[in-house]
């Protein structure tokens, strides 16, 4: 009788583990990192992290943006094309060019508008978290030194896959 009331307590103490946030895993995570990477790992001495943050890809590297960057380029190169043959131009067709450039110049700031907006409607893909984190360590003269970075760490929470200074 005494062993199956014990049953129930044995699971949960295999099954239950401690709830670990998200904020800690990356906490641990980017020690673990300074650990392996610190001139003097012994002289680390946290002062404070920052809220984890969600990560997410850029419109600026985005397909739609290359699409507006294109379009400008192409009319740019009009541009410069007319600059280029500017000194040999009659004066009908300075005038001419005069009008090219105001239109092409105008179609450009159309499109960069255009692409401003665009921007601000964007939704990137989720891509992980960064966490800036302050903490005092050697560098490599062993002077102590405060520091802070910020550290991208993967979806998963199990790699820190670039530092920013």
């Amino acid at each position: 009788m005494k062993t199956t009331s014990l049953l129930p307590l044995v699971l949960c103490l295999f099954a239950c583990k401690p709830n670990v946030t998200k904020q800690q895993q990356a906490e641990v995570l980017v020690k673990k990192y300074l650990d392996s990477t610190l001139n003097d790992p012994k002289s680390y001495e946290a002062i404070s992290f920052e809220k984890l943050d969600s990560t997410y890809t850029s419109f600026k590297y985005s397909s739609e943006s290359e699409v507006y960057n294109k379009k400008i380029d192409s009319l740019n190169d009009v541009l410069s094309i007319i600059d280029s043959k500017i000194s040999t131009y009659t004066m009908a067709q300075l005038k001419q060019a005069q009008v090219d450039d105001k239109r092409i110049s105008k179609q450009v700031e159309e499109i960069l508008d255009a692409k401003a907006k665009a921007a601000l409607k964007y939704k990137g893909d989720f891509t992980g978290y960064s966490i800036i984190h302050y903490y005092r360590a050697k560098n490599g003269f062993n002077a102590i030194i405060k520091t802070s970075n910020t550290f991208m760490i993967d979806s998963t929470l199990t790699k820190v896959w670039d530092v920013k200074k």
